[in-house]
């Protein structure tokens, strides 16, 4: 029995039909699973370099704490130093220059 001609075409469009649909569908999952995966991957970069940033503040201020820690003996010693041996006198030039009081006392 040989098969009307309608029928055919109509089978036809509906596979066709049927393909463009599934085509379709899989590239936009595809497209959103890339989407997903792009966004996640520039997720975990920002964290990264969030954790890194503050790895290397927190370095940074243990080594001004123990520079500072180190720095406190001998600024202590020169303050001493200081106390102790008496302040110089000025030039001649600095004490013709300046008429301050406690200047002209010092020359």
């Amino acid at each position: 029995m040989p098969v009307p001609v309608p029928v055919l075409v109509q089978v036809q469009v509906q596979v066709r039909v049927r393909v463009r649909v599934r085509v379709r569908v899989r590239v936009r999952a595809l497209a959103l699973v890339l989407v997903l995966v792009l966004v996640l991957v520039l997720v975990l970069v920002l964290a990264l370099v969030l954790v890194l940033v503050l790895v290397q503040a927190l370095v940074l201020v243990l080594v001004l704490v123990q520079a500072q820690a180190q720095a406190q003996v001998p600024v202590r010693a020169l303050e001493q130093a200081q106390q102790m041996v008496a302040p110089a006198r000025p030039s001649r030039r600095r004490c013709r220059k300046r008429r301050e009081p406690a200047q002209t006392a010092m020359c």
